[in-house]
């Protein structure tokens, strides 16, 4: 019974303790950058383009400010399908100075093949082990 009982009872302190170390400790504190627009959690945020009409362009941005007082290296994966109307290149990385934006801005241009909503991901990375990640939108208006 008292084997069963320890089993138990270490069987109880995993489920609490593995959830916590699995949050990535210091890895979500992001006021190491200043985000424009906001970050709407720890982890990434989201740009909606909204509706735009056939043949016209909309171009979004997001802006990183560097908020330390050391350079800091920017690197940019972009998910965005330019068959679905996204008009974008990833930037090669490159070292932000204190105070210094880092600014992307993904352009949406739908035609008469492009789906009515389109989404995709542009994920900064950026201090040897930060991650942000933005969903972005658009769609194309009727």
């Amino acid at each position: 019974m008292s084997s069963l009982r320890q089993a138990f009872i270490g069987f109880s302190f995993a489920l609490v303790l593995l959830p916590l170390g699995a949050c990535g400790g210091g890895s979500e504190d992001t006021s190491d950058v200043i985000w424009e627009p906001a970050l709407s959690s720890p982890s990434g945020g989201e740009l909606d383009l909204g509706p735009v009409n056939n043949n016209e362009e909309v171009q979004a941005q997001i802006t990183a400010i560097n908020n330390t007082d050391e350079a800091m290296t920017f690197e940019i994966e972009v998910d965005l399908d330019a068959a679905e109307g996204w008009i974008v290149s990833s930037p090669p990385a490159m070292e932000i100075e204190p105070g210094d934006p880092y600014v992307f801005g993904p352009r949406f241009r739908p035609n008469a093949n492009t789906p009515m909503e389109s989404q995709g991901t542009v994920t900064f990375f950026y201090d040897s082990d930060k991650v942000v990640t933005w969903i972005v939108r658009g769609s194309r208006a009727e």
